[in-house]
């Protein structure tokens, strides 16, 4: 388990833990040669030994940095400790997630609605021309910038469970449900 102030990959001090979910945690990190703040998405020890997992996450790494888009996150780099940590190297972003927007209960008005439907959709669009398919769009990944950052607004995360259309090879067999099951229609 990463802990705050650990260097990894030689150059990345953690510096804190900014959220986790099922299969990796992201954390805000320092990239201490250029002295920039970046997000590491740090896969879960247990699933980077699980067969099939760490395939996906290097697939994560590829389909997003390809600078698909600008409402969907970079991925600058990808990287394995000596300890068998793997990370990515994202942008950090700053906000919060469209899920955090709407627990609450609080219904949003057509025009935020707007505002968050239209970047995503563009992101979406852009992903399809290059045939991939995001597979698990939902509002947890949906990102809502500040504003304090320089770009776009919306950005469209995680693409664990993408599927690129024409490069893929098959790491989802058709007998497996991927996505959220509450999201997946």
């Amino acid at each position: 388990m990463p802990v705050e102030g650990q260097v990894l990959g030689g150059k990345y001090r953690l510096e804190r833990l900014v959220g986790s979910g099922g299969f990796a945690s992201v954390w805000a990190a320092r990239n201490i040669l250029l002295d920039r703040l970046v997000a590491l998405k740090i896969l879960n020890e247990s699933y980077a030994r699980m067969p099939g997992f760490l395939p996906r996450f290097l697939r994560e790494a590829k389909l997003s940095s390809r600078a698909i888009h600008r409402n969907i996150v970079s991925v600058e780099d990808i990287d394995q400790t000596p300890e068998g940590i793997v990370f990515l190297v994202m942008e950090l972003l700053q906000g919060h997630t469209l899920a955090d927007e709407i627990k609450g209960g609080q219904s949003l008005t057509l025009e935020r609605s707007l505002e968050i439907i239209e970047p995503t959709l563009e992101g979406l669009e852009a992903a399809h021309k290059l045939n991939i398919i995001h597979r698990d769009i939902k509002p947890a990944n949906i990102f809502l910038t500040d504003g304090t950052m320089a770009g776009p607004r919306v950005r469209i995360l995680d693409l664990g469970l993408a599927k690129d259309l024409v490069h893929d090879d098959e790491l989802t067999s058709s007998d497996q449900m991927v996505g959220t099951p509450s999201y997946l229609a």
